[in-house]
């Protein structure tokens, strides 16, 4: 009887350990202190870490952000985290760009109320270590996410080093939109976008999602790619010739269905560099990985009016691409602008401008030679007395 009492407390100590010791593991992260590090050992029942976000309500976005040493290819599924909501809501932390073997993941969440919300750290990765840090950005009122506009004259722009924002978004029959202008270098690289959101809704996959504009030209909507039991992800892709200012717009069309979303953007352009001056050989500007994209205007003239540029290739046969897009001038003809590579003397390439739908012209060369070559380029313009602004940018530095 002394041994089956001793059993039975042994089973009560044992049974509630597990709710004590997670109580004393969850960690909160907050505004002076809002990330923290530490190790995950995967195993097939799951091995966790916790963690506490005390949320300040307002319809402040929050984004939690995790980031691993190695993903095994499993990120966002036995690798990742979940944020649970007071009311017990998931939401699962996305791989960035939907791509499992990425080492970051995110996700985002916006209320009205105050509330505790608990982030689930997990490993299912049998036999792997994994080094993590966990980050919390917005927490405080002033904090740095990203947010966008209900009115396209005053949606933000988003550049190279701005690529991921958050927000929430509740869903009319006319379409809620939440508007930003993406700064897209053109020169063919590829622009991808890909939006997370949660929870998932019961009306149509079209409902919820992404759409890409150049001024009033729809250029590409996004399609669903994934879902799980809570969480959609939407993508679209596009490529075009010349460099612009795109409006992205994220929309919601299922009525009254609240969405936290995250969304992130590859293949944005180098914030450009405004520079003038350049308009002799002597005075040409040297294009670098630090200065590989930049802005200024080319003087027009029957005879030619030039800007220069310097670009010192290493070699390797490394494929380095130089592109101009200048601003949209009917009194422009297509092949008045254009761009010359020279090698000393000698003209190695040349590129010839042609219009895109806008109007706009654009033009490209390049080069990959095997040994290093210091290359000079001339801008061109041939037009009579029109000057053109425009935008250099360089690619596979």
């Amino acid at each position: 009887m002394k041994t089956l009492t001793l059993f039975a407390l042994f089973l009560v100590i044992h049974l509630a350990l597990p709710g004590i010791v997670s109580a004393q593991e969850r960690i909160p992260l907050t505004p002076e202190e809002p990330a923290a590090g530490g190790t995950l050992f995967g195993n097939s029942g799951g091995f966790f870490r916790y963690y506490t976000v005390d949320y300040q309500g307002a319809n402040s976005v929050i984004v939690i952000t995790l980031d691993v040493s190695e993903s095994y290819g499993e990120l966002g599924d036995l690798l990742g985290f979940n944020i649970y909501t007071p009311e017990g809501t998931e939401i699962r932390g996305e791989p960035a760009g939907g791509d499992a073997n990425a080492i970051r993941a995110r996700a985002s969440f916006s209320r009205e109320q105050p509330g505790e919300f608990l982030i689930q750290l997990y490993s299912y990765a049998v036999g792997k270590t994994t080094f993590y840090t966990v980050t919390a950005a917005g927490l405080d009122l002033a904090g740095p996410v990203l947010t966008g506009a209900d009115d396209p004259a005053t949606a933000p722009l988003i550049q190279g080093d701005t690529s991921f924002f958050a927000d929430s978004l509740v869903g009319t029959s006319g379409g809620a939109i939440r508007f930003y202008n993406l700064d897209y270098a053109g020169n063919g690289a590829d622009l991808k976008v890909t939006m997370s959101f949660t929870p998932r809704s019961s009306a149509s996959d079209a409902a919820i999602g992404v759409q890409l504009y150049d001024g009033e030209t729809l250029l590409a909507t996004s399609n669903q790619v994934e879902e799980t039991r809570h969480t959609a992800v939407d993508r679209l892709t596009y490529q075009g010739t010349t460099a612009a200012t795109l409006g992205l717009q994220v929309f919601n069309y299922a009525p009254g269905h609240r969405i936290d979303f995250t969304v992130e953007v590859t293949g944005l352009g180098t914030p450009p560099v405004e520079i003038e001056g350049n308009t002799r050989p002597e005075t040409a500007f040297d294009l670098t990985p630090d200065s590989s994209s930049v802005t200024g205007t080319v003087p027009g003239s029957r005879a030619g009016g030039f800007v220069f540029f310097n670009l010192a290739h290493p070699g390797r046969y490394q494929r380095i691409t130089v592109s101009v897009t200048t601003e949209a001038d009917s009194r422009v003809q297509d092949r008045d602008v254009g761009i010359n590579l020279y090698k000393g003397a000698t003209l190695d390439a040349q590129g010839l401008t042609s219009r895109d739908k806008t109007g706009r012209l654009g033009a490209s060369v390049s080069v990959a030679p095997a040994t290093a070559t210091n290359y000079g380029i001339q801008l061109y313009n041939y037009s009579g007395g029109v000057p053109l602004r425009y935008r250099v940018t360089v690619t596979g530095f």
